[in-house]
């Protein structure tokens, strides 16, 4: 009689069932056919003959004998059956908690951005832990090997540890390598360009002092799973001599900075991790300052020459320009401060505002000399604003200098202000009473001289 052959895949590896119902078509003619032989039921796979349910079944439960057979001893995996992201997914199942000592080492920083609140630099990271099972990348008769991460990530299993700090995509892997030795002992040298985002203060600019930070996490693994600590080695941390060169930065206590590397747990809801973190102390150098400080010192210098100009009809046109061209000098240079909210920013309105008193003293001359004609009241007042105006000037420097370290902008912008506007006024006040003197006050001077002295008759 004819005999229906069926085929069966190899799934006893994965741990699958087979059901006889969903493999066997019977023939209703032939379903009682006992003529026929039963083939045997290898691992691999296997032809059957169906005669009877009796016999199929039969065959079902030498299966079920050999799959428990293999789950007690799992077969090897071969090579290239499953892919390396499987066999690293299986292998971080079973590690539970890792411990991953890092390294940071700075070989140069580019770029400082504390508008954008970026910053790029040259990093070379190392990663240490230990791990049994990575031996098995050492070749026989070798006590280490090195591999390169792409290939050792077939092999072993590599700690996901990255920038988290990274301006987007901004970043790019010079080499990178991993050193296995026999020992179990497993390290991950990699070199990378990266530009990072920090939290920069600028409210103290020109004189700000910064922190550079490199923050390292894992792109997976919670921290419960995986936990970062710094290196025991110190020569994998720190900072080369001239990392600052061409920056505009230096060290608080000399070229080379100082710096810190530390270790904390983060929470951010379900999201816990385990993060190192290195922070480079940074300070800007005091050339920048400079370059802040002197186009308004020179601006405000040659306001304050009107001063020593004639008083003659020949230099009101050179007074008047003198003044207001400095005026507009010093509100565009205030438009082009990149620095809102700084200390600069309180710089230039102060400087802004003692060449704005400039052009209005420089007005109380002129309005003295040919609106009142009081020739002599004039050239005591360009006397004493010539003398007076750098004592004032130098009342608000030093409340500047006071105020250097940003915290207290607010405060000094306030004083500043009252105290210009409070000398205007009292200035204004005293300019008026002289060139408006009251009616009775000059005819108390002329009685008086009328007066005999005591003793003398009329």
């Amino acid at each position: 009689m004819r005999a229906l052959r069926l085929a069966v895949l190899p799934l006893l590896c994965q741990g699958a069932t087979i059901d006889a119902s969903s493999v066997m078509r019977r023939d209703p003619e032939h379903l009682h056919d006992s003529t026929a032989k039963p083939l045997s039921f290898p691992l691999e796979t296997a032809e059957v003959e169906v005669q009877a349910s009796g016999k199929v079944q039969e065959k079902h439960f030498k299966h079920q004998k050999a799959k428990a057979a293999m789950e007690k001893e799992p077969p090897a995996l071969l090579e290239g059956i499953f892919d390396a992201s499987l066999a690293q997914v299986q292998t971080e199942q079973t590690l539970g908690l890792r411990e991953v000592m890092f390294g940071i080492y700075c070989r140069r920083v580019f770029d400082v951005d504390v508008l954008q609140k970026t910053w790029t630099g040259d990093l070379v990271i190392t990663l240490s832990w230990n791990d049994p099972a990575a031996t098995q990348a050492i070749p026989e008769g070798q006590e280490e090997t090195r591999l390169a991460t792409e290939e050792a990530r077939k092999i072993i299993w590599l700690p996901d540890i990255g920038v988290t700090n990274r301006d987007f995509k901004n970043l790019e892997v010079i080499s990178s390598s991993v050193k296995v030795w026999k020992d179990g002992r497993a390290t991950k040298v990699e070199r990378l360009l990266a530009t990072m985002t920090s939290d920069f203060d600028t409210k103290a600019f020109p004189f700000d002092q910064q922190k550079l930070k490199v923050i390292l996490a894992s792109e997976k693994l919670m921290a419960d799973e995986l936990v970062l600590n710094p290196h025991t080695d110190q020569k994998v941390t720190g900072v080369k001599d001239d990392v600052l060169l061409g920056s505009g930065f230096t060290g608080l206590e000399g070229a080379k900075p100082n710096y810190t590397i530390d270790n904390f747990e983060e929470s951010d809801g379900p999201l816990v991790k385990s993060r190192g973190v290195l922070e480079i102390k940074i300070h800007r150098n005091s050339a920048v300052a400079g370059r802040q400080m002197t186009p308004a010192f020179i601006i405000l210098g040659v306001a304050y020459s009107v001063f020593f100009f004639p008083m003659v009809a020949a230099f009101v046109m050179p007074r008047v320009a003198a003044s207001i061209i400095s005026l507009l000098g010093m509100l565009t240079f205030m438009t082009k401060n990149k620095m809102p909210d700084s200390w600069t920013d309180v710089f230039l309105e102060a400087m802004c505002l003692q060449v704005a008193c400039i052009c209005l003293l420089s007005l109380t001359m002129e309005i003295s000399f040919h609106t009142f004609k009081n020739e002599e009241f004039a050239k005591q007042l360009s006397f004493q604003y010539r003398c007076s105006f750098p004592v004032i000037s130098m009342v608000i420097y030093v409340i500047l200098i006071s105020c250097t370290s940003g915290e207290l902008n607010d405060l000094c912008t306030y004083l500043i202000r009252s105290l210009v506007a409070v000398l205007m006024v009292l200035n204004f006040a005293r300019i008026y009473r002289k060139l408006n003197p009251r009616p009775g006050a000059d005819a108390a001077p002329a009685a008086s001289a009328e007066v005999p002295p005591e003793g003398e008759s009329k």
